[in-house]
């Protein structure tokens, strides 16, 4: 038996949904597929108010360290820090896609990815190296680019030992790591020969005082972070969940 809101014309279940909440959005779209695909539009704008409008973002941060393996003195280490720039809905399922962008110099506002440069890191194969991916959630006020609010969601740590292996075997990969239990964070693994000159060849060499690498530290792996999905009510829940008490913190944003 169907439903009554699914016997009602889609005119007409346009104009009530258009005076909806979000998070009424969402409940409808739990009813059946029909009436999911339906309000995915809907919710799509919703998300897009509330990231270009309102300035709610996904941050991630990726930090890497690496140690030499021959010599404990070398050490260099990366961190790429980005936002979540809203692309589509799923209308099968509601799960909202963002690009991941970096961010610009002025404020804590996200910038087109001009070259996978933007979105990518990298650290000496064979080399021990620990890998941190961390989420937050943030509200940046667009006209002040003033961070009004931040939650620190999730921490976990990549198994390089279980890179390395799978690129022994393959030149390149994906991995999909979760944070939150509820964010998927789309990670491209590849491997290639060190670029010439290289930064990565260079702050080690200097630290390690020495002119040359190591032979078997002669290839990187290279680690491009595209995009991450997570779900239209987990997003909701991140901003019904927001702390009253606002955050500002001057080391990420510049004051107006």
């Amino acid at each position: 038996m169907r439903d009554r809101l699914s016997t009602l014309p889609p005119e007409i279940l346009q104009l009530i949904l258009g005076k909806v909440t979000a998070r009424d959005i969402h409940t409808v779209g739990q009813i059946n597929p029909w009436l999911r695909a339906l309000v995915a539009p809907i919710a799509a704008e919703h998300v897009q108010q509330l990231t270009n409008e309102d300035g709610w973002r996904l941050h991630i941060i990726l930090y890497i360290e690496t140690l030499s393996y021959l010599e404990s003195r070398s050490h260099y280490h990366d961190e790429l820090s980005l936002l979540g720039q809203f692309r589509s809905i799923d209308p099968s399922t509601l799960d909202l896609h963002f690009d991941l962008c970096p961010m610009d110099e002025q404020g804590f506002q996200p910038v087109p990815r001009t070259v996978d440069d933007d979105t990518q890191v990298m650290f000496l194969k064979n080399s021990w190296t620990t890998i941190e991916l961390s989420l937050n959630f943030a509200k940046v006020t667009p006209s002040t680019r003033r961070l009004e609010y931040i939650d620190m969601l999730d921490s976990i740590n990549l198994e390089t030992d279980v890179i390395q292996n799978q690129l022994s075997s393959q030149t390149t990969f994906d991995m999909l790591p979760s944070l939150a239990n509820h964010v998927h964070v789309s990670i491209q693994v590849s491997e290639s020969a060190l670029p010439e000159p290289s930064e990565i060849v260079s702050r080690l060499a200097l630290a390690a005082e020495q002119e040359t690498l190591p032979r078997a530290e002669s290839r990187i792996v290279v680690l491009n972070m595209p995009s991450v999905c997570t779900s239209y009510d987990w997003w909701l829940s991140q901003i019904e969940n927001a702390s009253d008490a606002p955050i500002h913190d001057p080391t990420l944003v510049n004051p107006p």
